[in-house]
């Protein structure tokens, strides 16, 4: 990408061409529209990009065997070789490979399947999404499953981002997408990651630590649910970060990828296991466990109150039990506490 931008740009002195480049080769062939652009291009003596605090030199040349044509001819660009040392040689592969993994997460390798009812099972969109992505050029491609409670949404997650890109434009060809009423959509890059363990945590202190270990940061705040999310000023910061084990003041954790349009974290593999905390029990006085039994409406009014926040009530006696429902586990901000 930064080959055809560099070559099309009067920086180069080119203008509109095509770029034939193999990842890991240190050679790639430009074919340019016009020949004046073509000899514009040669007449330079030499050609470079910034990537990022490095730069990589390159020189332009015919291919070794074309000929003169009428037609302008293919030229071929590499990075030079026998006029450097060794070391310049390695730096110089090494930054273009690190720049074409660079380009490659700048495209999002993730896509969001929304209005997904949230009795459909794990295994059910599974299958799904295989039989979405066996007609594609990679049906061997591996991906992962979050499901986002609350909002009717799943996040599918790919390796590269072409894989997501084809899987989305794929999606309104599958029978089964279409006649659900699914949508599908690209998740968009973020600028945020979140950190849940508060309690350890200084804003101030986090504000200087990310802006070390990651980028220049834009802010960070505590969320409703009780997590700090930092926003930095490119989204470049988040893919260095996430990679990353954290340690303050001798405490190991781990930053996770927020998006603001799903309101909620990225987990991908590390996503907690979430269980329902026991039942407790409680004995009733008996007075009111008397005046209870004398007013069914007062009790029925107090299950109804508590079902409202996912909790069921049970009577042995005089002894109250309350326990936790399942469907607690699906809300939007249930997490895990450790």
């Amino acid at each position: 990408m930064k080959l055809l931008k560099y070559f099309n740009s009067k920086k180069s002195g080119g203008g509109d061409c095509e770029v034939d480049y193999q990842s890991g080769s240190r050679t790639a062939v430009l074919r340019f529209r016009t020949e004046q652009d073509q000899k514009n291009v040669l007449g330079k003596e030499s050609h470079q990009i910034q990537l990022g605090s490095a730069v990589l030199k390159m020189t332009v040349r015919f291919p070794p065997d074309e000929k003169t044509a009428a037609a302008p001819a293919p030229l071929k660009q590499e990075v030079p070789s026998d006029n450097v040392t060794k070391t310049s040689e390695v730096q110089a592969e090494a930054k273009g490979r690190d720049d074409v993994a660079a380009e490659e997460t700048l495209c999002s390798t993730s896509a969001v399947l929304g209005k997904v009812p949230e009795d459909m099972s794990l295994e059910v969109l599974e299958m799904l999404v295989e039989n979405i992505i066996k007609g594609m050029k990679s049906p061997s491609a591996s991906f992962t499953l979050e499901i986002i409670h609350g909002i009717s949404s799943v996040v599918v997650t790919f390796k590269t981002g072409k894989e997501s890109t084809d899987f989305v434009a794929r999606c309104p060809q599958n029978k089964m997408f279409t006649n659900k009423g699914f949508s599908v959509r690209p998740l968009e890059l973020t600028r945020q990651v979140a950190i849940e363990d508060t309690q350890k945590f200084e804003k101030d202190y986090l504000y200087l630590y990310f802006e070390k270990a990651g980028g220049d940061v834009e802010s960070v705040l505590l969320n409703e649910g009780e997590q700090f999310v930092i926003t930095f000023k490119d989204s470049q910061a988040v893919q260095k970060v996430v990679k990353k084990k954290h340690h303050i003041q001798q405490e190991e954790f781990r930053v996770y990828p927020f998006y603001s349009s799903l309101g909620a974290v990225l987990y991908g593999k590390d996503r907690p296991c979430l269980k329902l905390p026991a039942a407790i029990s409680e004995p009733t006085d008996d007075a009111v466990w008397r005046y209870l039994n004398d007013h069914k409406s007062a009790l029925e009014t107090i299950h109804s109150d508590l079902a409202k926040h996912f909790c069921s009530v049970k009577h042995e006696g005089s002894v109250v039990i309350l326990r936790p429902v399942p469907s607690i586990l699906g809300q939007k901000d249930a997490k895990a506490h450790h």
